[in-house]
């Protein structure tokens, strides 16, 4: 679970991961975007230890039509294991975010991992079903796992992304295999 700006509305937006989301017989794994305006205008209800709410609510505001979730390409790639808040890389001052999906074949190795950044849309409401940045793990070897642990932060004012993989090697060896890797990836911005 994360929060980030999404919309750009100055309230941060609930993102709720799911890696076993299933598509079909198999788990893909999804990340839903739930807008602070939506839950702001959800009735408030006292919370009572040991009483069932009365009411639920979808997360999804049915006369709000958009994309709400994003989903894996890999089945079993663990996508949304890791979710994080890229600060103003969803442009005009929104934040974007990165998943993770650690046993992604998202470079073409199977279980190397990797990472995906996604944005708002510019156009209407929810995400943007293209990733602004796809991330691949390390392709010499399977099983790296990248996208197990992301985070982001600004350095000098640039996004930077931050995407581990406890069982990366780094580069081609033969003597260090399997010691985890972390890779940094900046984004400079225009205003």
């Amino acid at each position: 679970m994360a929060a980030a700006d999404m919309d750009g509305d100055g309230l941060q937006d609930l993102l709720v991961t799911d890696i076993e989301r299933m598509q079909g017989d198999d788990a893909f794994g999804a990340v839903h975007l739930i807008p602070a305006a939506r839950i702001n205008s959800l009735p408030r209800e006292p919370f009572v230890s040991g009483v069932i709410p009365k009411d639920e609510h979808l997360y999804k505001d049915p006369a709000s039509p958009g994309i709400y979730s994003v989903f894996g390409k890999t089945a079993k790639g663990l996508f949304g294991a890791a979710v994080g808040r890229v600060p103003l890389l969803g442009g005009d001052g929104r934040d974007a975010i990165v998943v993770g999906s650690p046993q992604s074949d998202v470079g073409g190795v199977a279980k190397t991992g990797g990472a995906f950044i996604y944005r708002h849309r510019f156009d209407g409401p929810g995400f943007d079903p293209m990733p602004l940045a796809t991330i691949a793990g390390e392709t010499y070897r399977k099983g790296s796992q990248l996208g197990s642990s992301v985070d982001s932060t600004l350095m000098d004012g640039v996004p930077t992304v931050i995407v581990g993989g406890f069982s990366g090697t780094p580069y081609m060896s033969d003597d260090i295999v399997d010691n985890g890797t972390v890779y940094t990836f900046q984004f400079p911005v225009q205003d």
